[in-house]
């Protein structure tokens, strides 16, 4: 049996040992670290990562004799949602011994920290699952996919461009790329307001160091509008660990301007929303390297129910009356009318009404975000849609992605 709380500030540096022994990473400083707490205290004031700046939001299990099975981070977000900011918790670092696994450890850690998410009002939580089917049992469900581009060099259109690029080359303002981001993410369900500790993909950018390379487009008025960070693999891939526009000019800038390396490189490859298609880009799959792979980009939680359904964006005028089923909070469960207007919750109550649609916390979950529409939704063994008129105006397709944040 486990028992599940906050890690204290001296337990910091145990984590970090779980972690390596979960996953097979060195852990340099061994098991013998004779003062706990100030290490750990040297952990955080050297470190640029979110984990160790938040390391009180840190749950472990124990051992009925304190030793600690697993743990994992819950590392506060601001998310974009239906245009507006919400709180969220990412989940990372999810690790357990192996003799503890498929004790419960982990279950243990997701009930005290889905609890307390709730009470505190967080909207949502996510996070990148290594099984999907494990996680599901926690309430959490795919979202947010991205489409991976690889894009043939010499099938690029390689026409001139307006603006000017910019070689970023380390250490230097990373303002106008915060613009470009600044843009592009409120258009998008899932995407975050990024803080100092999430641009460490354009930060190591250090192409006299690394060979890291991070190029920023500014359109004819000198407006950022776009950017490219990309190394080079051994296929001869430039492969583009950031790579954002805001509008058809700057990328049509940014792949015109790749092909400025084709005598380097034979490949183009980024990640971009879904539901962006970005086929015109090739004229012949059948007879070039192009290619397209949908790439499953994590998972998503409702953590509150009602309160996600107050804040979310309808289609018009209606009512509708949702049932849910969250065995982790319960709180979640049962019947919810909402009645809105002008694409905004007007009330949202529990009600003894029939429902128009019943959902497990997960399905919910990726049809509040725009992942399941009413016309997928109803081909689902776990969802039940009594009414499809009613439930069309609150569960459509919606732009979501999530750019790799943790």
């Amino acid at each position: 049996m486990f028992t599940a709380r906050k890690i204290r500030l001296d337990e910091l540096p145990e984590t970090r040992r779980l972690f390596s022994l979960a996953f097979e990473f060195p852990f340099p400083e061994g098991a013998d670290i004779p003062d706990p707490e100030a290490f750990a205290r040297k952990m955080i004031d050297e470190s640029r990562d979110r984990a160790e700046k938040f390391w009180e939001e840190t749950w472990a299990a124990f051992t009925e004799t304190g030793e600690m099975a697993a743990y994992f981070s819950a590392l506060p977000y601001t998310q974009y949602f239906d245009g507006q900011t919400v709180p969220m918790m990412g989940i990372g670092g999810v690790s357990s011994l192996p003799q503890h696994r498929r004790g419960g450890a982990i279950r243990r850690c997701f009930e005290g920290a889905l609890r307390d998410m709730y009470e505190r009002g967080t909207l949502f939580s996510y996070l990148y699952p290594f099984n999907e089917k494990f996680y599901g049992k926690f309430g959490y469900a795919r979202c947010c996919d991205q489409m991976l581009w690889t894009l043939d060099m010499t099938r690029l259109p390689s026409g001139d461009y307006p603006g000017t690029f910019h070689l970023y080359d380390g250490g230097e303002d990373l303002s106008a790329f915060q613009a470009v981001y600044e843009a592009c993410a409120p258009r998008y369900n899932g995407m975050i307001r990024r803080e100092e500790y999430d641009w460490a993909k354009v930060r190591d950018a250090k192409p006299f160091e690394n060979t890291r390379y991070g190029y920023l487009y500014r359109n004819r008025e000198g407006r950022p509008t776009g950017y490219m960070v990309f190394k080079k693999t051994p296929e001869l891939a430039m492969d583009c660990s950031e790579f954002l526009f805001t509008d058809r000019e700057a990328l049509d800038a940014l792949t015109g301007f790749a092909t400025r390396f084709a005598a380097y490189y034979k490949t183009l490859c980024f990640c971009a929303p879904a539901d962006l298609d970005l086929s015109y880009y090739c004229d012949n799959y059948a007879h070039s390297l192009s290619a397209r792979q949908l790439i499953t980009n994590g998972m998503t939680r409702v953590v509150n129910v009602r309160r996600a359904l107050e804040l979310a964006r309808y289609r018009g005028s209606g009512r509708a009356v949702i049932a849910v089923d969250d065995a982790m909070l319960p709180e979640n469960s049962g019947a919810f009318r909402v009645e809105f207007e002008d694409g905004k919750a007007l009330s949202v109550q529990p009600t003894t009404d029939a429902p128009d649609a019943e959902l497990p916390i997960g399905a919910f979950s990726a049809a509040l975000m725009g992942c399941l529409p009413v016309e997928q939704m109803v081909w689902r063994p776990d969802v039940a849609v009594h009414c499809p008129e009613a439930v069309a105006p609150v569960f459509y397709r919606k732009p979501n992605w999530i750019c790799n944040h943790f």
